[in-house]
């Protein structure tokens, strides 16, 4: 039992230093054309965080009362959290999808504040006190193209996951080098 255990939790240990690679690669190399790196990225987090997520559980529940280390879930936790905090709590899975639909464009009312003369239609004088124009404002729509700031905001994002990925990678390796098994 304990030659398979090993393997099971080398295997695990594996697939989240993977995730970790993989969400630190992508927080460096990201692109304005994201698309196609976003949805594979996403299939390799999905698949290697699975993987590694269920064999650390496996590798808690399936060990001896004398082998069940905390680090087998704490490594487990650490691709559901990634993925709580970035999809649960932010706005990121919005973002991505704006970047893989190339629908990066949005409109915004913006407000300014315009000083107008008003000039009478007897006489064509301006109205008002002098050397005193009335300001208005006016609510405009704009087209803002926020490309730039959608994928500095999921860089930031997946940097953010590494760390948390990472720590958890950190976690099994010691806690793996650690082990009395």
């Amino acid at each position: 039992m304990g030659k398979c255990l090993t393997i099971v939790k080398l295997s695990a240990i594996t697939s989240l230093g993977l995730s970790t690679a993989a969400y630190g690669y992508v927080s460096q190399k990201l692109e304005n054309p994201a698309g196609g790196i976003i949805l594979n990225l996403r299939k390799c987090i999905f698949a290697l965080g699975s993987i590694s997520t269920y064999l650390f559980y496996q590798a808690y529940t399936r060990s001896p009362a004398w082998g069940k280390h905390p680090y087998l879930l704490y490594a487990a936790a650490a691709i559901p959290i990634a993925l709580g905090t970035s999809y649960g709590l932010t706005d990121a899975y919005k973002n991505e999808q704006r970047l893989v639909n190339d629908d990066t464009t949005k409109t915004e009312k913006v407000v300014k504040k315009v000083t107008v003369e008003e000039k009478s239609e007897l006489d064509g004088s301006v109205y008002g006190d002098v050397g005193r124009p009335v300001e208005r404002e006016i609510v405009e729509e704009v087209t803002v193209n926020d490309l730039g700031a959608i994928v500095q905001n999921l860089k930031q994002r997946y940097l953010y996951n590494a760390v948390i990925v990472g720590t958890g990678f950190l976690l099994s390796v010691v806690g793996y080098l650690g082990d009395n098994m």
